[in-house]
Order: structure tokens, then C-alpha cells, then sequence
């Protein structure tokens, strides 16, 4: 299978950018309309056993992308040269077995939720650095448990934003406090 992708949500002008950049990388790209958005993502590829739904799609408001046959140094690569180009995609993923099976709204929506989770984990961490070091300037028991506990994110396996949500608000409190 060829390396291959659809797009959704760019304006003509980052479209433009988009397809010339998957075109010198030898790169199939392939538009997806809003009213393709309620099928599967297993029918938009043109995988076996997936059969067009009858109903309408919904328009979304973010620009999405979907790949498939990409090995991660190639996407790498891919993905570099739009940055390069001022195109930067945070909502993307990999076409897998499991999400062929959901329509693309479906998807983009766990997309843009696994997103948000990362930049919510990423904000943590950051605290946790910044009390750390607050730590190490002065020490307070209370700030070193504030900071035991938004760690011990680390142990869970269903990491979900209400986890990181009630660790980040901990540690902000005790370090406001700290201060």
C-alpha cells in the first residue's frame, strides 16, 4: 500500500502548502468533505468490509489528518517539512485497526481529547519543576507531598484529565502557598 493520507478542515491556501509538500515526498493526499465525516474511517481508505452510511456528516472546526503506511521516520520527515512550511498539525493520528472501525467525527473527537490530555499532563509537569525547585530553595512538608502525589500520576494506567486536573490544582495551591 502506498504511503497515504486525508485531510480535513484546511483552507485552500494551507491545502495548497499541504498537498505540494505530500506531492515531492511522492505522498497520496486526499481531501475529506463534511459531509464524509459520519463514515467510517475504515470506508474513507477503502478498506474491505466497510460500506458507505447513509445520514449526514457534521462540519468541525479543526484541522485534522489521518495516515496510513507511514513508517515514523518517514512521517517524521513529512511532518518537518510542513512545519518548515509553517504548517503545523496538532491533530493527527495513525490509521489502526481499532479506529478504522469509527466514523472520522468520532476520531477527530478522541483525537482532540488525547490532545488536550497531553497538554494538560505537559502544564503539570511543568509545575512539578517549578516546585521542585521552589522545594529545594526552601523546604516545606507540605510542598514535598503536594509533589509526592501530582508525581504519582506516573503509576496510573488510565490516565484521564480529572487525574490530572485534581493533581495540578493541589500542587498550584501548596506552591501559591509556599511563596
Amino acid at each position: 500500500m502506498n504511503k497515504q493520507f486525508f485531510y480535513y478542515g484546511f483552507s485552500p491556501e494551507r491545502e495548497a502548502v499541504l498537498q505540494a509538500i505530500a506531492a515531492s515526498f511522492d505522498i497520496d493526499a486526499m481531501a475529506i468533505d463534511d459531509e464524509d465525516t459520519n463514515q467510517k474511517v475504515g470506508y474513507i481508505f477503502g478498506m474491505e468490509g466497510f460500506e458507505r452510511t447513509e445520514g449526514d456528516g457534521e462540519a468541525h472546526s479543526a484541522e485534522f489528518v489521518i495516515f496510513s503506511s507511514f513508517d515514523r521516520n518517514e512521517m517524521g520527515q513529512f511532518l518537518m517539512a510542513l512545519k518548515e512550511e509553517g504548517i503545523v498539525i496538532p491533530f493527527k493520528c495513525v490509521l489502526t485497526e481499532t479506529n478504522a472501525a469509527w466514523t472520522l467525527s468520532y476520531l477527530m473527537a478522541h483525537v482532540a481529547d488525547e490532545h488536550e490530555t497531553v497538554l494538560m499532563y505537559n502544564d503539570l509537569s511543568k509545575l512539578i519543576k517549578q516546585a521542585q525547585g521552589a522545594l529545594d530553595q526552601n523546604y516545606d512538608e507540605a510542598l514535598y507531598h503536594a509533589i509526592g502525589y501530582a508525581l504519582s500520576i506516573r503509576e496510573l494506567t488510565d490516565l484521564d484529565k480529572d487525574d490530572i486536573t485534581v493533581r495540578y490544582n493541589k500542587l498550584e495551591e501548596v506552591l501559591r502557598a509556599h511563596k
